[in-house]
Parts: C-alpha cells; sequence; structure tokens
C-alpha cells in the first residue's frame, strides 16, 4: 500500500504542476479545475495507514516538495498539511470510512487549507486579499475538491481490493 501511496501523491504533485500551467489564472480570475490535489489525496490515504509515523513522514516530504516546488515556500503547505492531519485524525475516529465521509473531510480540509493560508497571509501582511475572494476560492475549488476526492477514492479503494493489499501498520 505505501507504494499505491506514493505513486498516488506523486500523480498529485504533477497534476497540481499540469493544471497550474494551463490554467492561466490569477486571485481575481479563478477557475474551477483549482484545487490542492496533494491535500485531497492526502485525505483520501489517511484511513489506510494505522501508522501515524510512516504518514507523518509521507506528509512531510511530500508538503515540502509541494513547498519548494509550487508556492516557494518552505514549510508552509507542510505546517498546514501537518495540522490537517491531526484534525481528520479526530473526524476518523468519529465517522466511518465511505465516499460521502471522505468528501466531507477533503471540502473541510480545502477550507481549513484556504483559511489558514488566508490568515497567515494577514498576519504577516503579504499579498493579502480580502474576505470575499477567500469565499470565491473556496467556492471555485469546491468543485474540483469533490470531484477529484471521488475519483481517488474509487480508484485508490479499487487497487486496494484488486491487490487484497493491507494497511500499513509498524
Amino acid at each position: 500500500m505505501i507504494i499505491v501511496s506514493i505513486i498516488s501523491l506523486l500523480f498529485s504533485l504533477f497534476l497540481q504542476g499540469l493544471v497550474s500551467n494551463f490554467q492561466s489564472y490569477t486571485i481575481y480570475d479563478l477557475s474551477i479545475f483549482s484545487a490542492v490535489y496533494m491535500l485531497l489525496t492526502l485525505v483520501v490515504l489517511q484511513p489506510y495507514f494505522e501508522n501515524d509515523k510512516k504518514f507523518l513522514i509521507l506528509i512531510l516530504i511530500f508538503g515540502i516538495l509541494l513547498d519548494i516546488t509550487y508556492s516557494n515556500t518552505f514549510i508552509l503547505c507542510t505546517c498546514i498539511f501537518l495540522a490537517i492531519f491531526y484534525l481528520n485524525k479526530l473526524l476518523n475516529f468519529f465517522f466511518p470510512y465511505n465516499l460521502f465521509t471522505v468528501n466531507l473531510f477533503s471540502i473541510l480540509s480545502m477550507i481549513s487549507y484556504h483559511v489558514i493560508t488566508f490568515l497567515f497571509l494577514i498576519i504577516l501582511n503579504f499579498d493579502s486579499y480580502n474576505f470575499i475572494i477567500l469565499l470565491k476560492v473556496i467556492g471555485c475549488n469546491l468543485i474540483m475538491t469533490v470531484v477529484y476526492t471521488s475519483f481517488m477514492y474509487y480508484l485508490i479503494d479499487f487497487i486496494y481490493k484488486k491487490f487484497k493489499l493491507k494497511l500499513i501498520r509498524e
């Protein structure tokens, strides 16, 4: 299952770059195809890991890759991914793992990601934008979040069952 996780995270990393290169949007000209694909893949993969240590290593590695490659920050996305991991871990304890809850967790994760980024930019007074634009960004990301999460959920579930993979433990 670790190989499937790495391949799906690499796919998400490359898809993030591909989509950002082909859709030339700015903060005022948003696209419905925008999403944080890496975050959505992490949300889908989280229940397949019983070992938090291995999942946190994946979050650190791919968070830093995303930071360096696409956001030109060193640990911003990584820290946000870690915070969202703990939020989802708490939610996974109370809710079953199915398509509805995974999409709900993805939507909550996407909203958390954008709100934390928004607050971080305001606190540092760096490239800040207003609350209405934040709502537009979240609204534009909503469709692709549900579509991509559903796609990854079915794909990983299919691979998991087809090859009779095991959960990642110690």
